[in-house]
């Protein structure tokens, strides 16, 4: 079994005061335990219960056992973080109802919009939003990435199960060249001393008549100069072109 933090307790000199504060700003529900001073804490939809699936943990409230943290005070113990839509607003709410600002708001880059307030007993919480101040949701960009990294590995996949790859040398004009592979989908074309007669690139995988499409980069020049499914032609006519730029006059 993972070792997963299933819940969290608030510990409070005046409970109640506690939970008319989270009640307000986070729509947490409270239930006492008997005549316990302590309360279930049901964070609201989406939560783990006992038998429920969920992606947020619930907690509980407490009588706090001795004094409260003094005001600037290291943190004693852990803290928690909670999940809101709009940051700025909840810190504001947050404020109105009572808390003071322990750290200011700032974005993170690829994590969200952070801030941490101390409630009216001096607990420390923070607050996390996915959208930052300028309107970017990390977690779309985050989805957007992934996309993008997996369309990029199912892309390399099928680039390296290619049936008709370039081989590691060839034969052309009496000359042999090299063909180095310098990633999955990029080979230099090179003579027997090194020299750089071109680059082959795959465009696709999978072209009109389901063969690889490949591009034909001169060493000047960042446009292709040739492409096609047979890169065989396409390496060819690099060299034919190297040939005939370097020839004397």
């Amino acid at each position: 079994m993972s070792s997963l933090v299933v819940h969290f307790e608030i510990h409070g000199s005046e409970p109640q005061v506690l939970i008319t504060f989270y009640s307000r700003l986070f729509g947490w529900r409270f239930t006492q335990f008997g005549d316990m001073s302590y309360w279930a804490i049901d964070t609201g939809e989406g939560s783990i219960g006992m038998d429920t699936p969920g992606i947020g943990i619930n907690g509980g409230l407490t009588q706090r056992r001795g004094p409260k943290p003094e005001t600037g005070a290291p943190v004693n113990g852990c803290n928690i973080v909670v999940g809101v839509d709009d940051a700025d607003l909840s810190f504001a709410e947050g404020i109105r109802l009572g808390a003071h600002e322990a750290m200011p708001l700032d974005d993170m880059e690829g994590i969200g919009r952070v801030g941490y307030l101390l409630d009216p007993d001096g607990n420390v919480f923070g607050l996390i939003s996915p959208v930052l101040s300028d309107g970017t949701n990390v977690m779309e960009a985050t989805d957007e990435s992934r996309s993008t990294d997996a369309a990029r590995s199912a892309e390399t996949v099928s680039i390296s199960e290619l049936a008709n790859r370039p081989p590691a040398h060839f034969e052309h004009k009496g000359r042999t060249f090299a063909l180095d592979q310098t990633d999955h989908a990029h080979w230099q074309i090179r003579s027997g001393t090194g020299v750089l007669y071109g680059t082959l690139a795959v465009e696709s995988a999978s072209g009109e008549s389901n063969d690889p499409v490949y591009n034909g980069y001169t060493p000047s020049d960042d446009d292709a100069f040739l492409f096609g499914s047979d890169w065989d032609a396409i390496a060819r006519g690099l060299i034919n072109q190297y040939d005939a730029d370097h020839a004397a006059p």
